[in-house]
């Protein structure tokens, strides 16, 4: 599972034209779509603008997923563990009182 997606440089730019609350919106629409891989924005416009950058999203994950098979490949004909093994560390938060 990748750990990061792309916010590419015109999207940012876009972002600045929009209200708070619609930037609010979208970004979280664009984070639950990266965790979950669904999302479902109640409001028309956001939709719109999500299912355009969505393209995006969908098109880098596969580029990444077709990355750690070959990787993964490479590592089996070397004999050394899998790419995504590695990558499966637990993560632990702590926050400060």
């Amino acid at each position: 599972m990748k750990k990061h997606f792309i916010v590419y440089e015109n999207w940012a730019e876009m972002f600045l034209y929009f209200s708070d609350d619609v930037a609010g919106k979208l970004i979280k629409t664009l984070c639950k779509y990266s965790l979950t891989g669904e999302a479902e924005p109640e409001d028309k416009v956001i939709g719109a603008i999500f299912a355009m950058m969505k393209v995006s999203m969908d098109e880098n994950n596969e580029k990444y997923r077709k990355k750690v098979e070959r990787l993964n490949r490479n590592r089996i004909n070397s004999g050394k563990q899998n790419f995504a093994d590695e990558d499966q560390e637990e993560i632990t938060y702590e926050y400060a009182d």
